[in-house]
């Protein structure tokens, strides 16, 4: 009937078992997260007012807001990003905590984003 059962294939099962103490497939820790960052704010301090397209959709950078978000929003308030066309931020867990720290780079008195015609913010917990 083309029916099997792989739960005696030792392989499988240690596939399987090594995938679970992974935890989730193609999410980054939060150690690799904060190096992420960190990596991320450097290349904006040194050629951030080139960038014209950034798309961090899916990286939970609101999950932890002081290490994560906060200096990801520092350093991109702080490069003059002048030529960005398109912000990607869509599932990253903002958070309305999350969307009131980039509020200042986004929309501030000091607004850098003249060129931006696409900002993504889908499925981040957004209150109306």
């Amino acid at each position: 009937d083309g029916m099997i059962s792989l739960r005696h294939d030792v392989s499988y099962v240690r596939l399987v078992e090594a995938r679970r103490r992974r935890g989730q497939v193609g999410v980054l820790g939060m150690a690799s997260m904060r190096l992420l960052v960190t990596a991320l704010a450097t290349f904006l301090t040194s050629r951030g007012c080139q960038l014209q397209v950034l798309d961090l959709s899916g990286a939970p950078v609101g999950s932890e807001l002081p290490s994560l978000l906060a200096p990801l929003a520092a350093a991109l308030h702080g490069c003059r990003t002048r030529q960005l066309l398109w912000l990607g931020l869509a599932g990253c867990q903002l958070g309305d905590r999350g969307l009131t720290l980039l509020l200042p780079w986004l929309a501030g008195a000091d607004n850098y984003l003249c060129r931006l015609e696409a900002l993504t913010l889908s499925s981040n917990r957004l209150a109306d």
